[in-house]
């Protein structure tokens, strides 16, 4: 099986746990998932009630969980911090039918470059939720977390080649 074949097994819960190399993550029984698509350094998978692709668009119903192995990028751990803090979720939190209920950052250290202290390690670690309302008037609950670990202490905590973790 390749590192980044797609695992599923049943668990003792209407959920099954779906797994993509070192991702793993809990989605409910009957749903589709599939490995990311995408550069040999992004890992992880996406997984929906409805096997359509995603994108586009419709709003689909689904989880999408992968990181960026920065040993496979080849740039410093800050440049994760801007892609945490900027364009990675900028798609969805800029539409004019989303709405932004909830944030907390736990955690945001400016890489020295942006200010932040000298030796600041450049960790970024938040999440939120809100809700999209199509066209025709349906809502949809929506949530993520992002970590942009640096290289101090927070890199310990999860994949440590990892530069950037979304769900």
């Amino acid at each position: 099986m390749g590192r980044d074949a797609l695992r599923v097994r049943a668990t003792q819960s209407p959920l099954i746990q779906v797994s993509v190399g070192q991702v793993t993550g809990l989605v409910p029984e009957g749903w589709v998932a599939a490995p990311l698509a995408g550069t040999g350094a992004q890992h992880g998978f996406i997984a929906s009630p409805r096997p359509q692709p995603f994108g586009g668009s419709t709003l689909r119903s689904g989880l999408t969980a992968g990181w960026v192995d920065a040993t496979e990028v080849g740039v410093p751990s800050d440049y994760f911090y801007l892609a945490a803090t900027g364009p990675l979720l900028s798609e969805l939190l800029g539409r004019e039918a989303c709405e932004v209920r909830d944030t907390e950052v736990f955690v945001d250290r400016e890489p020295a470059y942006l200010d932040g202290g000298y030796g600041s390690p450049g960790d970024f670690v938040a999440r939120g939720r809100g809700i999209c309302v199509t066209p025709a008037g349906l809502r949809h609950r929506w949530s993520y977390f992002v970590a942009a670990p640096g290289f101090g202490p927070v890199r310990e905590l999860g994949i440590t080649r990892s530069g950037l973790y979304v769900a």
